[in-house]
């Protein structure tokens, strides 16, 4: 049920709407600078070499791209053990089959990564009907977010495990933490990876 809500009249309405007029263009013109300096932030060299599983087969992270020079990726969660598919996700990717045509006019291809097997990708985009391509980053570390600022911060996950080996031990031993979305703190600083270092590398 609706909160109750104040009822004036034409000329009060009016009067509020040009104020709160003003605070929204300002927010406007703010959001549209920060926007421009976010297209002005450096971009990162990645030297990891990702593999995605594709309608396709194997791929690394330069061939989504396509014939494109730009590549834009939602992070579709969908866990390795999950039955069903984040509902947020499912919402915004209901609208993604029309979309890539355009992008690709725009030098633009777009994709869905997620860490479900491809055999569960595709009985969930058949399902739904989606044609737009999503792949599976199982065993590849590619969540991470960052912070920027006068000290780096990140929270990163290695999806499934830390190692990309089905034999290893570490293969699945992070996919309970990605699946409750529990990211561990990444160490950018000596005094920060005090108490964690476990053995030191010092190349000649």
């Amino acid at each position: 049920m609706n909160e109750p809500h104040a009822v004036v009249s034409h000329d009060e309405w009016l009067e509020a709407r040009r104020r709160f007029l003003a605070r929204e263009k300002a927010f406007t013109r703010e959001r549209d600078q920060l926007t421009a300096e976010r297209r002005a932030l450096p971009w990162e060299r990645v030297d990891k070499a990702y593999v995605f599983d594709t309608p396709q087969g194997k791929q690394t992270l330069a061939e989504l791209f396509g014939a494109c020079s730009q590549l834009v990726v939602y992070h579709f969660m969908f866990g390795p053990d999950w039955q069903e598919p984040c509902m947020s996700c499912s919402f915004w990717a209901d609208n993604f089959n029309s979309i890539p045509v355009h992008l690709r006019h725009r030098d633009v291809t777009l994709i869905a990564v997620t860490s479900a097997p491809l055999a569960k990708i595709d009985a969930l985009k058949q399902r739904l009907g989606w044609t737009f391509t999503m792949v599976s980053s199982g065993g590849n570390s590619f969540v991470a977010i960052v912070e920027l600022g006068e000290r780096v911060s990140a929270r990163a996950l290695s999806i499934g495990g830390e190692s990309g080996d089905p034999g290893s031990p570490h293969f699945g031993d992070q996919a309970s933490r990605y699946a409750g979305g529990s990211l561990r703190k990444v160490y950018f600083y000596p005094e920060e990876l005090e108490g964690h270092v476990e053995r030191e590398y010092h190349p000649r």
